[in-house]
């Protein structure tokens, strides 16, 4: 969901093609998409000081210790 700015949401599909293309813009009424889980996704801020607001299904889970890598 947008808050602020102006944001483009990509989904593709597991080729890589866009499946959906969507600018999100609170001056034009566009303020949120739905991701469903396992949807591959970009985010690209098209205005600087852009705010988006992210919330997942589901309790938090952390991260395992195993699935930390190290850089």
């Amino acid at each position: 969901m947008i808050l602020r700015g102006k944001v483009r949401v990509t989904t593709h599909r597991d080729d890589g093609s866009i499946s959906e293309d969507v600018v999100l813009c609170v001056e034009e009424g566009r303020y949120g998409v739905n991701i469903p889980k396992g949807i591959w996704h970009s985010l690209k801020c098209l205005e600087s000081g852009t705010i988006l607001f992210e919330a997942k299904d589901g309790a938090y889970a952390p991260l395992e210790p195993d699935d930390i890598m190290e850089v």
